[in-house]
């Protein structure tokens, strides 16, 4: 009897500790939240922002507001390109507007918002509840190429972590500060998109690496990398646009071997109510997220015309099917996960 109590007892710790955030188990309540710095203008001139908590269990249709009456502290240019990235540890949800050099930053837990400008940064990432920005600097370009560039990490002191590595961007198109993307495994390792040029930034060693991962064309593959989200150790998701064939993907970049390798993961091509082509041209003000509890990838298209409005795209990879949430008369710049 003492022989079976213990077997029993084992096979329940493992039985617990298989029932995880990210065993995509089907039985599981996926019922994470999703946070957005929301507002119903990119005219810092013209708007007020707003946190909101849009509840999934709820599929997004009714938001609750965290803290709203917020003010931009500049009064000059678009508000666009929205860098957002959530801190686990200390529940804090940062965004970086590159176009007016505005760090905003929420704390979930006292429900506040400080601001501060800070000029020459792009892509903020928290690794073990500490934040970093890429600086990029000595870019050389040509007519739809970059060339070359530097890239140095600081922190939110904006101190100098690791010294400038100078990064060849032949072949993979053109991009600039505003337009890089980036994810992290929160812990160690932020991976930056230059388009297709993946490159990774090892913080526990201070090293870099950089891959090409397909060969840039303006003219046969005109293709343009859109959003990027960290999956696991191996694997990453991106959104790629080819403006020539008029694609939408959702890709997988494989790291489990020496070279990273692409694939595709699914055709979005003519399966949304917004056409492909008007995503892709409208990449500078599309935010993605990963849900690791039911394997679903999101992105977030904000409509800036006439009509102010969002839809948030929901692709479920288990069951290979797209949903659709418009969020109207509001604009959401950022879409980050809270469990």
């Amino acid at each position: 009897m003492k022989k079976n109590y213990l077997l029993s007892i084992v096979a329940l710790l493992l039985l617990m500790s298989c029932d995880t955030n990210d065993n995509n188990d089907p039985a599981q309540s996926c019922d994470a939240d999703f946070i957005s710095l929301t507002t119903s203008s990119i005219d810092p001139s013209q708007t007020n922002f707003g946190f909101y908590k849009y509840p999934k269990s709820n599929t997004l249709s009714t938001p609750v507001s965290l803290n709203s009456g917020n003010t931009f502290l500049t009064t000059n240019s678009r508000l666009s390109l929205a860098k957002s990235t959530i801190d686990n540890i200390h529940n804090r949800l940062t965004y970086y507007f590159p176009y007016i050099n505005e760090l905003i930053t929420y704390d979930i837990n006292n429900n506040t918002v400080s601001q501060a400008t800070i000029p020459g940064v792009s892509t903020p990432e928290y690794l073990n509840g500490n934040l970093y920005f890429l600086q990029e600097t000595n870019a050389v370009s040509s007519t739809f190429n970059t060339l070359s560039a530097d890239f140095t990490i600081i922190d939110e002191n904006l101190s100098i972590v690791n010294p400038s590595t100078s990064i060849d961007f032949t072949g993979s198109g053109y991009f600039n500060a505003s337009y890089l993307l980036s994810t992290s495994n929160e812990m160690d390792k932020i991976y930056f998109l230059a388009n297709s040029k993946l490159i990774i930034y090892d913080h526990s060693t201070g090293s870099w690496s950089d891959y090409l991962l397909e060969t840039f064309d303006a003219t046969t593959n005109r293709i343009y990398y859109i959003g990027v989200e960290y999956v696991d150790a191996n694997t990453l998701l991106a959104l790629r646009g080819n403006v020539m064939a008029n694609k939408l993907e959702l890709i997988k970049i494989d790291l489990s071997s020496t070279t990273p390798s692409i694939s595709v993961e699914k055709d979005l091509s003519g399966d949304l109510s917004i056409p492909s082509l008007d995503i892709i041209n409208g990449h500078d003000s599309i935010s993605t997220s990963f849900d690791s509890c039911d394997n679903s990838f999101y992105f977030v298209y904000n409509s800036t015309g006439s009509n102010i409005r969002s839809i948030v795209f929901e692709i479920k990879l288990n069951s290979n099917t797209i949903y659709e949430y418009p969020q109207n008369t509001s604009l959401l710049l950022g879409f980050d996960i809270k469990d």
